[in-house]
């Protein structure tokens, strides 16, 4: 079993609903669903460009934790080789951009859990990427978490590029997972 994988999916399960209450714009369509390795996902981005999303286990000394990175088409209309990874911004609203994210646990507990989803906001497609941060702690009862959500943007200046932008921030609290 991948460290975080069950205990962290039904956390983001049960912090969906709340989620999508408090995003009243904001409305759940479909998990994307990747499994360890190389994913190839059609329509992932929502201009209906598909993607490489990678999977992949870093063990360091004891320890794992799942590494992600998503490759587009930089071009829309291109199809060929044109393929970029998308930035994801390291810190809410930051403005700086790392090629991974890292979803990693801690020892008996969770810290960071990573889920991409499928969504509209105010009727249009959108690309989200939601992460859940635990700060570390070992009960998954009563625990208040943070929930980030970015947005996969394309924009086409000075060069086409795509990135997970931050588009909300909350502090939630997971009553109890078994």
């Amino acid at each position: 079993m991948l460290p975080g994988a069950h205990g962290m999916a039904a956390v983001l399960s049960l912090l969906a609903s709340a989620a999508m209450a408090e995003d009243a714009k904001l409305v759940f369509v479909a998990p994307i669903t990747l499994a360890p390795g190389h994913n190839w996902i059609e329509h992932f981005a929502p201009d209906g460009r598909p993607a490489h999303v990678i999977m992949g286990l870093h063990v360091d000394g004891k320890e794992g934790a799942l590494i992600y990175m998503v490759m587009l088409r930089s071009d829309p209309g291109a199809g060929g080789a044109d393929w970029q990874i998308a930035g994801i911004e390291t810190a809410p609203w930051s403005g700086v951009f790392a090629d991974t994210i890292v979803d990693k646990p801690v020892p008996g507990g969770m810290s960071l859990s990573v889920l991409f989803e499928h969504m509209t906001l105010d009727g249009k497609p959108e690309t989200i990427m939601r992460t859940v941060d635990a700060h570390g702690l070992v009960s998954r009862c009563n625990a208040m978490v943070t929930v980030t959500k970015y947005r996969l943007v394309h924009e086409d200046k000075p060069r086409p590029v795509d990135r997970f932008k931050t588009l909300s921030q909350s502090e939630e609290r997971v009553e109890c997972v078994p």
